[in-house]
């Protein structure tokens, strides 16, 4: 991490947790109905390689933004030992 990444404070499992991003270039609230499911890739690692690290598509104006499901990004357990 450097001075110029950003820290983005989430809830994950009823406890909080910090994630160390790159930047953040918009915060966005969007109502559920609003997800799309996620697209069938048929990737190398099979077709759940890519998608099983998104909760679904949203539509924002012009721009298709991926919603990430934090909780595919690690183990649980494992956070809740690092927390």
């Amino acid at each position: 991490p450097s001075p110029r990444h950003a820290i983005i404070v989430t809830q994950m499992g009823g406890q909080a947790c910090g994630l160390i991003v790159d930047a953040v270039s918009d915060i966005v609230t969007l109502p559920a109905d609003a997800l799309q499911p996620p697209p069938v890739t048929g990737g190398i690692g099979g077709p759940d390689a890519v998608t099983a690290f998104l909760e679904g598509l949203a539509a924002i104006g012009d721009t298709m933004v991926q919603v990430l499901n934090l909780a595919s990004l690690g183990d649980g357990a494992k956070l809740a030992e690092a927390a």
